[in-house]
């Protein structure tokens, strides 16, 4: 093989020529070397062009390219030798691949799409998953924490400017590095700092205001009543719509709310009391209806006082009723059925003009049915009186209940001197009347035969 001769240029700085004679390659005396430039060289290799394709460095496989560095992409340094970037030329896009495929495109705004040759957004992350279970198959993007203490967190920090103090955070906090378990954690900054507004922890629990949810949903606040506050529809605008408030009071407990927004004026309709003592229902502000601890229902506002065992109280503060019940017809209809285990035993129904109390009396409902005896004897045992009521000094005329008690009991409640006063149901003396009126008839005619028997003899 013969020898190739490369011409010299003998210099104070040696190089070598190209067939014009002019200096292709300089060498200077640190051992720098240009290519197509005799200027000063700072630099181990320079090269200068006129073009972008001939500034090139193109290395060859089998004399097929397969790699290009230079013109309007390239390495270069930012004038810190520590500091190398990839750049593509003014208009250009730079693309970074693997396996002969891309992966990585960025385009000529800056704009990174990675899996993808389309996107719109600043960075846009593509993968081709068919998994459909979101732990199982390839994940867009990971953030990792390789510290491996219980307590330390993987984030992403939102900031209005770069290398700001952070005005958001959405951050996994590693609760259980050994089981790989976490919690999802929501940070703002507000006037008064940072702090942590959301969490959703390993079990699925979502805690606002509060990092320890106990509950599927869990609001606390440790200054103010927790509100959930719903609102839309109408035109109206968020100043209407209902809340729940949840708050408590030191030394009383827990106290729960369901209410309105009235065009900004929160107004109570329903409030639970401390341990569920009691349940209060209001209209307008104003206490209409509760319900206390032993079930008993107290309507008419705090004035409906409740005795012992009952079960509904009513109070009237003007005039007016107690309880109404209508219907929307003249013919008979039921305003109230009675009933226990045995069945119906009572009602009372109205028709056109009239009310009419039942109470149980079918025949199928008795059994060891005899007459009833004595009723003129007991009827004259009976002691009517007149009287005046203690509460407002009214007159009436009637019966002491133990007295009535004692010869027809069916027709009197309770027990002299108990708890309740005795009530007395004069309807139930009904039968004792009857039976009084027969006995006495039976007199009257036996009477009168005797004196027709005289008059006659």
């Amino acid at each position: 093989m013969a020898a190739t001769k490369i011409p010299i240029e003998l210099s104070s700085t040696p190089g070598i020529v190209d067939n014009s004679n002019a200096t292709a390659i300089t060498i200077d005396s640190n051992e720098n070397v240009g290519i197509g430039t005799t200027t000063s060289l700072d630099s181990r290799l320079e090269i200068n062009a006129t073009s972008s394709a001939s500034s090139r460095i193109k290395l060859k496989l089998n004399d097929t390219p397969y790699c290009y560095f230079g013109g309007y992409s390239g390495i270069v340094g930012s004038g810190n030798a520590d500091d190398v970037a990839l750049f593509a030329w003014t208009g250009k896009e730079l693309a970074l691949g693997s396996n002969g495929t891309e992966r990585m495109r960025i385009d000529s705004s800056g704009n990174v799409r990675i899996g993808t040759s389309a996107g719109f957004h600043k960075v846009c992350i593509a993968h081709d998953d068919s998994f459909t279970d979101i732990a199982s198959g390839y994940t867009n993007l990971e953030l990792s924490n390789p510290n491996g203490t219980n307590g330390t967190y993987s984030r992403i920090v939102f900031n209005d400017a770069a290398g700001g103090p952070g005005s958001g955070i959405l951050g996994v906090k590693f609760t259980d590095t050994t089981n790989n378990y976490g919690q999802f954690e929501f940070w703002t900054r507000s006037s008064s700092g940072g702090s942590t507004k959301m969490v959703i922890d390993p079990n699925g629990n979502v805690g606002i205001g509060t990092s320890g949810p106990d509950y599927l949903l869990h609001l606390h606040n440790d200054s103010q009543n927790s509100y959930l506050y719903m609102s839309g529809g109408g035109g109206l605008g968020e100043s209407y719509g209902g809340f729940i408030r949840g708050y408590g009071v030191s030394g009383s407990g827990g106290y729960l709310d369901l209410g309105v927004n009235d065009g900004g004026a929160l107004r109570t309709s329903i409030n639970i009391h401390p341990q569920g003592n009691y349940l209060i229902f209001s209209t307008a502000g104003t206490e209409r209806m509760r319900l206390d601890s032993a079930g008993t229902l107290a309507m008419g506002g705090t004035n409906a006082s409740p005795q012992p065992g009952e079960n509904i109280a009513y109070h009237v503060a003007t005039d007016g009723y107690a309880l109404y019940s209508g219907v929307n017809a003249t013919t008979s209809r039921n305003h109230a059925v009675f009933g226990n285990p045995n069945g119906y035993i009572g009602s009372i129904v109205t028709s056109g003009s009239t009310t009419t109390y039942n109470t149980g009396s079918d025949y199928r409902l008795k059994e060891n049915i005899q007459p009833l005896a004595n009723g003129l004897e007991r009827l004259q045992q009976l002691n009517p009186v007149q009287f005046n009521w203690k509460a407002d000094g009214t007159s009436s005329e009637g019966f002491i209940a133990h007295e009535v008690q004692e010869i027809f009991p069916d027709a009197v409640s309770g027990e002299k001197d108990g708890e309740k006063m005795q009530g007395m149901d004069y309807g139930k003396i009904t039968p004792l009347l009857t039976k009084a009126i027969q006995e006495q008839q039976t007199l009257i005619e036996e009477l009168k035969t005797r004196i027709e028997t005289l008059e006659n003899s």
